[in-house]
């Protein structure tokens, strides 16, 4: 679908024209129009049921007419009076729907020069509290009345101190996000006794990346302290937190195994016993939207347990002890199979058949579905040598091999360190006929000009295919075309052009991606890859949910003289 800003284009240029004509204006507005830029954005998390004034800060905001949210889609500004807006700052109110769950979620701005990155917010039904920048010492401790989130920014070689009064045996969920909310914070959590011994400390709770969170039960009753640093004992003001406070369940994991658009029936949620997390509830004959998020049991409103994502097709379940190859779980192209590491050094083994030569692609995903884990993959033949293991990856592993012969094959799984526990869990999966190759971009966003070409800088790593490959847009809008999408034989990198029509009208916007064929090969194509973008944005993420960065951003830009058409 193409959306269009056009209508309310006229101004813009009319503020470009000024800006080139008048010496004082060009110091306020760049001669060279830009993207939205956003630096910062208040308040930090969103009440489902209430209407928030979004308090943004950063640069080029003054033309943006639209904001994107990840729960809404495009929420329009209708007139120039309903936002308040400099090149500087911006103020939006938007509405979040009162069944909007808890969790992580995204927005960007859009305006007739481009789109924003997307800027990370959390929705969360605790009521929030901006602490004071003075609670450096325990004598000075800002005092925490759960239910409560306290949202702060930490300076360097500083901690950050609370105090909250308990009773005897009376329990306190205790919850920092930070990583989460791509901020460079690495939480250190420490809870103190009123005499000031340490009690608990958490940090990097399985799950939850960096960030960490902590149920304490109080073994007398007193005022009790709670500390935040840095574990390196860095801050500054890019190193925002925000503390949650409360009786909810830290939940750390909860992975639905997989439902069938066509079948109502609840699978059985996987979390940690000690969470008290349930299973999903899903009613029956509601609609189910495959790609989107399914939230937990509601009467956990508060616990900020990840989304569960739901799959076409429902994976099956490894068959224990697989511990080596006479006992090997079978695994089908058709069916993945979900694995979990039960105890220390576990390896577990799976099975397959291959019937005609051809590529394949094996993988297991664990953190983008909210495992702990980090597997290990190795692909064996049936004599028990190793064809293949999966090396070092910023994401989920796979091994990507050309099967020569028919037969059976193996496949070894196990986690890097050795861990186990319930959150180590992960779901094995084959492609037969792969494309063998895999293409990447460092960005989300092409800003093409009216009239006039920008190029996308693609990565391409191929395994064992030197021959031409053919890009093919999908989901992109009538005007906007590939100008050179065949990639020559032999090539690693590849500048593609794109190109835009004049009729395409400037300010218009589309989401899409790229898909790659090798030209002499029947296979699946593989589908851009845009992890190194989510690298450069999010650095400190170590793993993002499924669909999250997953799109090109296709805006149309007016044609400027001597416009780089960047992105």
């Amino acid at each position: 679908m193409l959306h269009t800003l056009a209508p309310l284009l006229t101004s813009a240029s009319v503020i470009g024209v000024l800006a080139l004509l008048s010496p004082a204006l060009s110091a306020e507005i760049p001669a060279v129009p830009a993207p939205p830029e956003i630096q910062s954005v208040q308040p930090a998390a969103l009440q489902p049921g209430a209407t928030h004034l979004l308090r943004i800060r950063g640069r080029h905001l003054e033309p943006v007419r639209q904001i994107w949210t990840s729960w809404q889609g495009p929420v329009p500004r209708a007139h120039p009076e309903d936002w308040e807006s400099t090149d500087r700052t911006l103020k939006i109110p938007l509405h979040i729907p009162p069944d909007l769950p808890p969790g992580m979620e995204k927005f960007r701005l859009i305006g007739p020069h481009g789109v924003s990155h997307p800027f990370l917010v959390l929705i969360d039904p605790l009521p929030s509290e901006a602490a004071p920048d003075s609670h450096h010492d325990p004598a000075r401790a800002h005092p925490l009345a759960a239910p409560v989130a306290i949202d702060a920014t930490l300076p360097e070689r500083r901690s950050h101190f609370y105090r909250v009064p308990l009773q005897s045996g009376q329990s306190l969920s205790l919850e920092v996000v930070a990583q989460r909310l791509g901020s460079p914070l690495d939480p250190v959590l420490r809870i103190l006794d009123p005499d000031g011994h340490e009690l608990r400390r958490s940090t990097d709770t399985p799950g939850l990346g960096y960030d960490c969170a902590v149920t304490f039960q109080a073994p007398v009753p007193g005022d009790y302290l709670v500390e935040i640093r840095d574990a390196e004992y860095a801050g500054g003001n890019a190193h925002r937190y925000r503390l949650r406070a409360g009786s909810f369940p830290v939940a750390v994991q909860a992975h639905l195994p997989g439902l069938s658009p066509s079948d109502p029936t609840p699978f059985p949620a996987v979390a940690p016993a000690r969470t008290g997390v349930g299973p999903p509830v899903v009613h029956p004959g509601s609609p189910i939207p495959v790609g989107r998020w399914l939230p937990l049991d509601p009467a956990d409103q508060a616990a900020l347990t990840p989304r569960l994502p739901l799959h076409v097709r429902p994976p099956d379940v490894e068959i224990e002890p697989n511990d080596d190859p006479d006992t090997a779980t079978p695994l089908h192209p058709d069916t993945p199979v979900r694995g979990h590491f039960h105890r220390p050094d576990d390896q577990d083994w799976y099975r397959f058949e291959v019937h005609a030569p051809g590529f394949w692609r094996l993988g297991a995903r664990a953190r983008e579905l909210g495992y702990a884990s980090d597997p290990l993959l190795r692909l064996l033949a049936a004599d028990g040598s190793t064809l293949a293991t999966s090396g070092e990856s910023a994401g989920d592993p796979a091994i990507h091999h050309r099967f020569q012969t028919p037969g059976t094959y193996h496949l070894a799984v196990e986690e890097a360190g050795g861990r186990t526990g319930p959150h180590r869990g992960y779901v094995a999966w084959l492609q037969p006929a792969a494309a063998p190759l895999r293409f990447t971009a460092d960005t989300d966003r092409l800003h093409v000009p009216v009239n006039g070409t920008v190029t996308l800088r693609l990565e391409l790593v191929r395994h064992g295919y030197d021959g031409p490959i053919r890009l093919e847009p999908l989901d992109w809008p009538p005007g906007i075309n590939l100008r050179n999408p065949v990639i020559d034989a032999n090539r690693r990198s590849w500048d593609l052009e794109v190109q835009c029509n004049a009729s395409v009208s400037p300010g218009s916007w589309t989401r899409g991606t790229l898909r790659a064929h090798p030209v002499d090969q029947v296979a699946h194509p593989a589908e851009l890859d845009l992890s190194p973008a989510r690298r450069k944005l999010f650095p400190r993420l170590l793993h993002l949910p499924p669909g999250f960065l997953t799109h090109l951003w296709i805006v149309a830009v007016p044609a400027l003289p001597d416009s780089p058409g960047g992105n």
